[in-house]
């Protein structure tokens, strides 16, 4: 009995560091946004990235995705900063997503806007062993 406790116990903890490397993928995904912009920001995507945002169609592709949040960062003042709160980790661990809280802020008509809202990502494992974003979708 003692036995399986323990191995219950250490079965929980393990899965649980596992999650802790999502949780850690998306901090440094949030510090080179904060660092570098929307470079720092695009680093982090897959080629086959989705972003989804509140009005209009998906984003589909690196390529279209990094055009959408170079724009976003070229309004004047912007700033995307966020906090990851919770994280899992499928069983085979190569995918796994993120939720937390976000905050944006830029000029818009002159005067500052900040909008607040939760938001999801969903993370790939690469065969390099990174973790890059393959969805992102905000409220």
């Amino acid at each position: 009995m003692k036995l399986t406790i323990a191995l219950l116990l250490f079965a929980a903890a393990a899965f649980s560091a596992r999650e802790d490397v999502l949780l850690q993928a998306d901090r440094e995904f949030a510090q080179a946004a904060a660092a570098r912009g929307a470079e720092g920001f695009i680093s982090y995507f897959a080629d086959e990235v989705t972003l989804l945002a509140k009005d209009g169609a998906p984003i589909v592709g690196k390529a279209s995705a990094s055009a959408v949040m170079r724009r976003a960062w070229a309004l004047p003042q912007y700033s995307l900063t966020w906090a990851p709160l919770h994280a899992e980790l499928a069983k085979s661990g190569e995918l796994g997503y993120t939720y937390g809280t976000y905050e944006r802020k830029f000029l818009q008509d002159g005067k500052p806007f900040t909008e607040t809202g939760k938001y999801v990502t969903m993370w790939k494992r690469q065969r390099d062993g990174k973790w890059k974003v393959i969805l992102d979708l905000g409220n």
